[in-house]
Formats: C-alpha cells, structure tokens, sequence
C-alpha cells in the first residue's frame, strides 16, 4: 500500500509562492555551501596539507560527495513508501496527480542545487571547459521544472534516483586521490563504472524513458500546462540526457582501458572537459 503524505498548510503555502520558496531556499543554500566549503577547506589545509591549488577543489568535492549521498538517501526513503517505485506503470496512474508534499521538497531541494551549480559553473572562470556539465545542469534545470508543471515527479524522482547514486562513487574517487588512499580511490572508480554502466545505461533508458515513451502519451493530453507539446519537450530532455550519458560513458571505457594499462591505477579525471589529474602528485 502506498503511502499517502497529507497535504500540509507548509506544503499549501508552497504551492501558492513556489518562487519565493525556491528563492528563500537558493539564498540559504548558498550560505550553508559557503560556510561547509570553509570547514572543508580548514580540514584539507591543517589534516591533509594540501597545496594552496588543491583546497578549492577538494572542499567542492566534499560537498558534493555530501549532496550526492544525502539526497539519494532521501529519495530511496521517500521512493521505498511509493508503489510506483516499485511498479513504474503506477506513474501514471491517475494521471494528472497531485504532488505529494515529501516529493516537492524533494523537487525544490534539488532544483536550488543544480541552480547554484550553474551559477558556480558560469562564474568560476572555468566555463569553457566544461562546457558538457554546464549543459546538463541546464537541461537539469528544465526537467526538474517541466516534471513539476507537467505532473511528471514520479518520473522525476526515478530520474533523479539513478543519477545520484553514480555521482557518489565518482566524488569519493577525487577525494580519495586528493588523501592519497590510491587503492580506495581505484575501488571507488571501478564501482562507479559499473554502477553508471547498470543506471544510466540500462535503467535509464530501458526502464524510465521506456515508460514515458509507451505507458504515459496516452495521458499526456491531460497535462495542465501545454499539453502534448510540454509531453514532447520533457522527453526530449530525457533523451538529451541520454546523449551525455553516452558521451560520459565512452571517456569512462577510455579511462577503464588506461587504467589496465597503467598497473591499475586511475590517472585522469571524467566528466569534465578540463581531464582534471586524478594522479598522484
């Protein structure tokens, strides 16, 4: 039986000054981000004695090792209660639903996030160099939003679940390395290797996009804001996705190959067109 979240007067409250909320929430973020990053920083500067070059990347990793692992903790608590995590035809049962109040915070949590990434992206003076994250973190941007004002949160929390889960493995890898625990860090890749292999190129596509190809266009219709065309525009975004995943997936083959070939230790950074060193200094 799924469990079913009571609407709240907070959650109402929400609904009615979505922006405000998603405003207020940017704003606190970006100060917890600030003082966490200068907690990490101290620690990577005093216990680890980083060089001066290091302390900003390895205090941006440990935040996201912390995101990525909190956030998919939370969606596998709030999922496990759904039955359509486990029956993913449910998605679109009833279709148009009301958003559960434990997925629109979810929804907003995440959606503040990836907008603060972007801004981070966009002004670290890096930006040309990583110009396949700043696409994702925008087509991000709009998927989170359009799976709101399309009714589709379901499908978004599946999405989201898949993608964060990969995302740990690779943070602990360059947080490893930056310690200099080379056999936990050479684990940790090869995990997320398989993990992003079984996730986003299997699950993904075979299972999430499948669904929203043959179990909801006969509901979309009934989508509140744009019909048919906001269908179309949400799935190609996920097939957008799909493309970056293709792409992530071709330079991890690139580094699995290096990394046999280098007595089994990782030497280059992914996902990230700057080939950030992962070897040891």
């Amino acid at each position: 039986m799924e469990a079913v979240v009571p609407s709240s007067e907070v959650d109402a409250f929400i609904r009615q000054h979505i922006f405000f909320v998603f405003g207020v929430l940017s704003f606190i973020q970006y100060f917890a981000h600030k003082l966490l990053k200068y907690g990490f920083r101290l620690y990577a500067l005093n216990v680890l004695k980083l060089k001066e070059k290091d302390l900003t990347k390895f205090s941006e990793h440990a935040l996201s090792f912390i995101y990525y692992t909190t956030t998919f903790t939370v969606s596998c608590f709030v999922c496990y209660q759904k039955i359509w995590f486990w029956n993913i035809s449910k998605c679109w049962t009833e279709y148009p639903y009301r958003t559960d109040g434990d997925v629109l915070w979810y929804f907003l949590f995440q959606e503040t996030f990836y907008f603060a990434s972007l801004i981070h992206l966009l002004t670290s003076g890096s930006a040309s160099k990583n110009k396949v994250m700043i696409t994702h973190h925008i087509v991000t941007l709009f998927l989170v939003g359009l799976s709101y004002l399309s009714g589709h949160t379901r499908v978004g929390m599946l999405v989201f679940m898949v993608h964060d889960c990969s995302d740990i493995f690779m943070e602990m890898a360059r947080l490893a390395n930056y310690a200099k625990a080379n056999r936990i860090k050479n684990i940790s890749f090869v995990v997320f290797g398989i993990v992003f292999f079984i996730t986003r190129l299997i699950i993904y596509p075979f299972h999430i996009i499948k669904s929203v190809l043959f179990e909801s266009s006969p509901t979309a219709p009934l989508t509140p804001y744009g019909g048919m065309k906001l269908y179309y525009i949400f799935l190609g975004l996920l097939l957008s996705l799909q493309v970056m995943h293709l792409y992530w997936m071709f330079l991890i083959c690139r580094m699995i190959i290096k990394f046999f070939s280098d007595n089994m230790d990782v030497k280059k950074d992914i996902r990230s067109d700057e080939d950030e060193d992962l070897k040891e200094e």
